[in-house]
């Protein structure tokens, strides 16, 4: 029993060191975390809208956690945070880095039109028409490809 409670504390200390590593850095040196963040919410809304598993507010709740994600690793890359937390501060922040195409850009303030980004209003419901699903998952697309350009040209592809 006191072996099983010494590992105990030795993998306590041990996360809690990893924990305090990981805090320690300056926030914005964290991008890598936002970029994989995005990759995989982008991942979970293409495999689910292909499957047809998720009600399209489900599935605009992942298109926009993955273009929020993947806008903000690249501004966080920069050492700089966008002026609110709308797609459209994305998309003026994310643009001092890269040409964000005028396709893209509608599809994402279209997107924030329909559920605004990070709603802090719990009592509105917000009904999606699934003939957006598409829009969305292009947006996506589209952001990643952007994005990943962008860290190229940056030197960190």
């Amino acid at each position: 029993m006191k072996s099983l409670m010494r590992w105990k504390t030795v993998l306590l200390r041990r996360n809690i060191s990893l924990h305090k590593e990981k805090t320690m850095k300056p926030a914005l040196q964290h991008w890598e975390l936002f970029y994989n963040d995005g990759i995989a919410y982008g991942k979970r809304a293409i495999s689910g809208s292909l499957a047809e598993t998720y009600s399209p507010e489900v599935l605009h709740g992942l298109a926009s956690m993955a273009a929020e994600k993947l806008f903000m690793s690249i501004i966080m890359y920069h050492g700089k945070m966008p002026m609110g937390h709308t797609f459209f501060d994305l998309i003026t922040a994310a643009s001092e880095y890269f040409t964000i195409e005028a396709s893209l850009k509608t599809i994402l303030l279209e997107m924030d039109q329909i559920v605004p980004l990070c709603s802090l209003d719990p009592a509105k419901s917000w009904r999606v028409d699934p003939a957006r699903v598409p829009s969305f998952i292009s947006a996506v697309k589209m952001t990643r490809d952007a994005v990943d350009s962008a860290f190229q040209n940056a030197g960190k592809g």
